[in-house]
């Protein structure tokens, strides 16, 4: 089944508002990260699917993210919300 880019960034909201509301649950954190990892899955997806390429495998997925960005890494400062490129 096809899915459009919008239908694939809706559920990348959803599984975003999932996390957040699992990583409040005092054993909810393990189950939040699985959920903001589908959040990633299905953004990039939605990326794609506007490009007009169809990501279906993990392989396909982290491919995907690094032609976004090819030589830079994004790294995040935990608790500072700072973003740098490396």
């Amino acid at each position: 089944m096809k899915q459009s880019a919008s239908a694939l960034a809706t559920r990348a909201r959803h599984f975003l508002a999932n996390a957040e509301r699992l990583s409040r649950e005092p054993d909810g954190i393990e189950k939040a990260g699985e959920m903001v990892w589908g959040a990633l899955v299905c953004a990039l997806k939605a990326v794609g699917a506007a490009r007009g390429q169809k990501i279906a495998r993990y392989q396909q997925t982290i491919r995907f993210a690094r032609k976004l960005v090819p030589s830079e890494m994004v790294t995040v400062t935990p608790g500072s919300g700072v973003l740098a490129r490396t």
